[in-house]
């Protein structure tokens, strides 16, 4: 959610801490990819109390015990289409609580754009490339104004890897610390923008 709390901050002057506020709120309440997660915490911070211990256990991530945070991030990423429908929600929960009047194509570009950034195990191209209708890298980068205009974004697939548990591993256990499991903006080429993107969009 780095990128979308920085939309707002920067163009709304809302704070980081509002913004994540409204994510636990929306997590309560609205059902979807992220509320899954979030019952996941909860149990799991329950059981810790409890003492039951606080190793995080998934059979579909292989035979490590993972920190809880680190095995949600990986379920997230593992499902792209869905987790980038569950951002477009958020978008709006967020806002409708805030009575905010922000362009649906805007958020939806924007919900793309921070899919985009991460990791995800559906990209198997020694490139991920995107076109985009807003020019994001220089919003962020270089704090301009928001402008709508086709681009493509691209960059080097961090983590090539066929089979799924040594991908998991290689990603987030080995690559937290080398920030594998994501991209700055700063590091994004420019690419070429597919006409045939207008024709579909």
């Amino acid at each position: 959610m780095e990128q979308i709390a920085n939309y707002y901050h920067q163009t709304k002057g809302i704070p980081y801490m509002r913004f994540y506020g409204s994510v636990l709120d929306f997590c309560r309440t609205k059902k979807s990819i992220f509320s899954e997660e979030y019952e996941k915490v909860i149990k799991y911070r329950d059981n810790g109390y409890a003492g039951k211990g606080w190793n995080h256990y998934d059979s579909k991530l292989g035979s490590i015990n993972w920190p809880i945070e680190e095995a949600t991030w990986l379920r997230f990423v593992s499902k792209k289409n869905e987790l980038s429908n569950g951002i477009v929600t958020l978008l709006n929960y967020f806002e409708d609580v805030n009575d905010l009047k922000t362009d649906s194509e805007i958020l939806k570009d924007l919900a793309k754009f921070q899919v985009f950034l991460l990791t995800t195990r559906e990209d198997y191209e020694e490139f991920k490339s995107e076109n985009f209708k807003f020019d994001w890298k220089s919003f962020f980068v270089n704090k301009t104004e928001l402008i709508k205009t086709h681009k493509n974004f691209r960059y080097k697939n961090q983590i090539l890897e066929n089979d799924y548990l040594e991908w998991v591993v290689k990603t987030i256990w080995y690559g937290r610390m080398a920030t594998r499991y994501k991209l700055s903006p700063e590091r994004l080429e420019q690419g070429k923008f597919e006409l045939s993107e207008l024709i579909t969009n």
